[in-house]
């Protein structure tokens, strides 16, 4: 930005919140990985853990990577109730 003619930013695209502070990994890459992901919340939540290594450090993340596994299961089963 010090420098002239330097862009402002417009256009980039919105930084995740992050919610892996020991990994760095975001809220966007963890959100991915756990729809992606097959299986129940448990299963999601351990190839999650595989792929980015959230959760399992010091664990403050564990709670909320829970929960978006949890949430991804329920979407999934909801697509399959409306096929059927």
């Amino acid at each position: 930005m010090l420098v002239p003619g330097a862009r402002d930013g417009a256009g980039a695209a919105p930084a995740s919140p992050q919610r892996c502070t020991c990994f760095d990994v975001s809220l966007v890459a963890a959100v991915a990985i756990l729809r992606s992901a097959a299986g129940d919340a448990e299963q999601r939540l351990a190839q999650c853990q595989s792929a980015l290594r959230c959760g399992t450090d010091c664990g403050s993340c564990l709670p909320r990577l829970r929960r978006v596994a949890q949430d991804a299961c329920g979407a999934v089963a909801a697509a399959v109730g409306e096929l059927a």
